[in-house]
């Protein structure tokens, strides 16, 4: 009996999970809706490493007429208007499988290897210069320099991509808001463009990286 109780225990416990994941996927894209107002969702799918894909459809832009989407979420981030390449790389139950086939990088090999360092060093970088922007008001202007001694205390050092090299930074167009930044490995030939280990990686990637690294036995 007691072992009865506790599957049964379990397998609510799974359920809820899924019916949470699905509704918070419902409130992020109602959340960047002009009016929420008679929105409804289908064709709803769950995805390895927590990713819902569905449907919406909501009044447009004017609230004249009702139209339908699809979108894709993913570690509480919507997609509201994918492209269908990000389609693609989310709603799938081979997102390194699709990431290799749509953009050439790979392999993944569970986290280790190169892409796995990669992974780990942009997501380093990326809250170092995150760090930067609360306490300068903007990301580094002249060089990732900035974030090590002696001219900054963000990271102890600057990582290097696996084959030695520094990562690209490049700062983009001022404005009213914090400036935006490229940041990548040109990988292992040292060139624009390639695939597999001589892909370019970039921040950009990191949501579908992040996706797999969610997926990755603890």
């Amino acid at each position: 009996m007691l072992r009865y109780t506790t599957l049964c225990t379990l397998a609510a416990t799974l359920l809820a999970g899924c019916a949470s994941l699905e509704q918070d996927a419902r409130d992020a894209v109602i959340a960047e809706l002009p009016s929420p107002y008679g929105t409804s969702f289908d064709a709803l799918k769950r995805y390895p490493g927590g990713v819902i894909c569905g449907r919406y459809t909501a009044t447009d832009m004017e609230g004249l007429r009702m139209k339908t989407h699809a979108f894709a979420y993913s570690n509480g981030e919507v997609y509201r208007r994918p492209k269908p390449q990000q389609l693609r790389l989310f709603c799938t139950s081979e997102p390194a499988q699709a990431l290799a086939q749509e953009l050439g990088i790979g392999p993944w090999e569970n986290g280790g290897g190169a892409l796995g360092k990669i992974h780990g060093d942009l997501r380093a970088l990326t809250a170092a210069i995150a760090a930067h922007v609360v306490a300068t008001g903007d990301v580094p202007l002249g060089s990732l320099d900035e974030l090590v001694p002696p001219r900054g205390e963000f990271l102890p050092m600057l990582p290097v991509d696996p084959w030695g090299n520094p990562y690209q930074y490049r700062v983009g167009l001022g404005g009213r808001t914090v400036r935006d930044y490229s940041l990548f490995t040109l990988g292992a030939d040292g060139r624009v463009g390639g695939s597999g280990p001589a892909a370019d990686v970039g921040r950009q990637h990191l949501p579908y990286l992040d996706r797999l690294a969610r997926m990755d036995p603890s």
